[in-house]
């Protein structure tokens, strides 16, 4: 109760108000409805000093002089304004109910709960519809390249359904046109090495080395496929896939034929944890193959270059690592 001076006003939703104002031991607190039993009433008028200033001190002293200095009407804002004889009764039925308060709380909580819940919509909305853009245009390169016919799966997409594989479309491909068949264990390995390993660093990445003129040939159709998928891909305004990498191809081939580690990456910028880390992914990846590849000599020699790959520190990394998770 008592005098205080008004700073400012802002209307919220909901027909709701909040001043917030100075009082005359110069506090500032933010008042609304719900802060009062009795209606308010303005008393006075005191102009505030320019530049406007609330949270300068000496705004605020001169503000609270002012407070103290001004001349008001009835009892100064002292108590509760007194009522009228035509204020007698409430204008509003809700006026004289002793849980006005907690009503008016509990209308605030619902209007922020409405405004919370508008929100959530909207943002749920707009991602399901940009989800629907994104899966139409994957849909419409998976049925330009025939794996998809309508709503049903071709014999190539049944293949593409099992994969699971960040460049699943670039490999799925590659097993379509053949680009993986009539090579040898090894040379399968070195191949299929071009999709799960990626070069880091800046610069260059290395040299591509194949084992035969056969092999480098598939090769060159593949990081042409993989160009030919990202244009693809940039038209339709999808993420890239990631273009295939020789630079572990020579390790793979290498290590797939049983050569020794030292041997294998005697020449090679590579930590030995990098390596088995990524003959384990080339490995991951075979195995799959050697499940759904249609050539059953293509299949074969995918299981068989995972079996050679999975030797020496590689089968010990991980027994270690299962042992550790025991």
């Amino acid at each position: 109760r008592g005098r205080a001076a008004v700073l400012a006003k802002a209307n919220r939703r909901g027909g709701d108000v909040r001043v917030r104002v100075l009082l005359p031991d110069r506090r500032i607190v933010l008042l609304g409805p719900t802060s009062f039993d009795t209606p308010v009433s303005a008393v006075g008028h005191v102009d505030l000093p320019v530049p406007y200033a609330p949270n300068s001190k000496s705004f605020q002293r001169t503000v609270a002089s002012a407070l103290h200095r001004a001349k008001v009407e009835g009892n100064g804002g002292g108590g509760p304004r007194r009522r009228r004889k035509d204020e007698d009764q409430p204008d509003h039925p809700a006026a004289a109910c002793p849980d006005l308060r907690k009503h008016l709380r509990a209308l605030e909580k619902a209007a922020r709960l409405r405004r919370e819940v508008t929100l959530l919509e909207r943002t749920i909305r707009s991602r399901t519809e940009s989800i629907a853009r994104q899966f139409d245009r994957v849909l419409r390169i998976l049925d330009t390249w025939s794996y998809v016919d309508g709503w049903a799966l071709t014999e190539a997409g049944d293949v593409l359904a099992r994969l699971y594989h960040e460049s699943d479309l670039l490999v799925a491909e590659a097993l379509r046109l053949g680009l993986l068949d009539g090579l040898d264990a090894a040379a399968v390995a070195a191949l299929v090495s071009t999709f799960t390993y990626e070069t880091r660093g800046p610069g260059p990445g290395p040299t591509a080395w194949f084992p035969s003129d056969k092999a480098g040939q598939r090769w060159t159709r593949i990081e042409a496929l993989g160009t030919e998928l990202n244009r693809a891909e940039e038209e339709a305004g999808l993420p890239l896939t990631r273009p295939p990498d020789p630079g572990f191809a020579a390790l793979a081939y290498g290590w797939a034929a049983g050569e020794d580690l030292d041997h294998v990456i005697a020449d090679e910028d590579i930590s030995g944890g990098d390596f088995v880390r990524n003959v384990k992914q080339l490995i991951d990846l075979l195995r799959q193959l050697g499940d759904i590849a249609p050539e059953p000599g293509t299949a074969a020699a995918a299981r068989s270059a995972a079996e050679g790959l999975f030797r020496g520190v590689v089968s010990a990394s991980s027994v270690v690592g299962a042992t550790e998770e025991l």
